[in-house]
C-alpha cells in the first residue's frame, strides 16, 4: 500500500492531478486515441477549427449563450464545431460522450478538454495550440467571455482538469 500511495504522491506532483483523477485514470476503462501522425486531411480540419474560433476571442459571456453575441463555454464550442458539421450536444455533459479519450500530454489543436470538480464536468475548452510545455486551450469564461490561455500555467483550471478527448479523428 505505501508504494501506491508513494506512486500516486508522485504522479500528483508532476501531473497536478487529485489523487481521484489519478486513481481513476488507472482503474476507468477507455478507448484511447493513438498518437499516429495524422492526415494532411485532419490537420487542414483541426487548423481551421482553430483559426475559426479564434475570430471570436473577445466575444461577452452569456448564460446559455449560443452566438457571437454571447457565449457560455459549451455554447463557444458547439457554434464552431458545427460550422465544420459535427453535432457536439448542448451542453459540457453531451460534448464528454463524443469521440476519443486522448491523454492530457497527447492532445493536438482541435481536441476538447473537460474541466470539473468531484468527478463533475463544469467546463468545456478548445485546445488551440501544444508546445512544450504548454497546451492552450480557447474557451468562454463567465469572468472574461471568450479567451486563449495556456491552461498548464492555470492554477485553477490546471487543478480542474479532467480529461481530453478527440472527436475529430472520430468522426474520418
Amino acid at each position: 500500500m505505501f508504494v501506491v500511495q508513494m506512486l500516486l504522491s508522485f504522479l500528483l506532483h508532476f501531473t497536478l492531478g487529485t489523487q481521484e483523477q489519478i486513481f481513476s485514470y488507472f482503474t476507468t476503462p477507455v478507448e484511447i486515441t493513438s498518437s499516429v501522425p495524422k492526415s494532411k486531411k485532419e490537420i487542414r480540419l483541426r487548423e481551421a477549427l482553430v483559426k475559426s474560433a479564434r475570430k471570436y476571442v473577445g466575444s461577452k459571456y452569456k448564460y446559455g449563450g449560443m452566438s457571437p453575441r454571447g457565449f457560455d463555454c459549451s455554447g463557444f464550442v458547439n457554434y464552431v464545431l458545427h460550422q465544420y458539421g459535427y453535432e457536439g450536444g448542448r451542453s459540457s455533459n453531451e460534448l464528454a460522450n463524443r469521440g476519443l479519450y486522448t491523454p492530457k500530454f497527447d492532445v493536438s489543436p482541435g481536441d476538447l478538454i473537460f474541466f470539473g470538480t468531484n468527478n463533475k464536468i463544469s467546463h468545456v475548452a478548445l485546445v488551440t495550440e501544444v508546445g512544450r510545455r504548454e497546451i492552450k486551450i480557447i474557451h468562454s469564461t463567465s469572468s472574461k467571455g471568450v479567451i486563449e490561455e495556456n491552461f498548464l500555467d492555470s492554477p485553477y483550471w490546471n487543478t480542474r482538469f479532467m480529461f481530453a478527448r478527440n472527436i475529430i479523428s472520430r468522426h474520418r
